[in-house]
This record gives structure tokens, sequence and C-alpha cells, in this order.
């Protein structure tokens, strides 16, 4: 799944949020993994869409890919210097 060009990163993380609180967990996994792709991801939005997809799979049963979403999390906060990010990803 592609991230959709007319949507932003604002946007792309509502609707994966929508779509998971919907059900449509793998659609949700998708818009997440593409809107990561993204060149040039700003720290809160890559946070943001790294603890989605984690608590993603983590509703899927894939408990390891959630558990590497969080690391990434984490180190992705501590570059940032994001200690709220950094406790989000240890919880």
């Amino acid at each position: 799944m592609t991230t959709p060009p007319d949507l932003s990163l604002a946007q792309a993380l509502n609707h994966a949020q929508a779509l998971h609180w919907s059900g449509r967990q793998p659609e949700a996994e998708g818009l997440c993994t593409a809107a990561l792709a993204a060149p040039t991801l700003p720290a809160p939005q890559q946070l943001a869409l790294l603890e989605l997809r984690s608590e993603i799979r983590f509703a899927l049963g894939r408990f390891a890919e959630a558990l590497a979403d969080a690391d990434a999390m984490l180190k992705a906060a501590k570059k940032a210097q994001d200690a709220t990010g950094q406790s989000r990803a240890q919880s």
C-alpha cells in the first residue's frame, strides 16, 4: 500500500488510526508503513507512526514486530532528544 499523494503525513496518521479503530488493522499497518517510507519524515510524525504501527502489530498478535517498532521508536526518540517519546516507547 502506498500513501496517497494527496494525503499529508498528519492525514495519513489520522486515516490509519481510524482504520485501526474500525478493525481494519492490515490496511492501517500498510498505511503506516508507506508513510514511514517518506524521505523527509519529521521526528514527531515518525514516532507517532511507529507507535501506531506497534499497537496494530500487537493487536494482530505479531509481538516480535511490535517490539521491533517500539525499539525503533525508542532509538528515534533518543536521536531527537524527545523525552516524552522515549517514555512512550518504553510503555
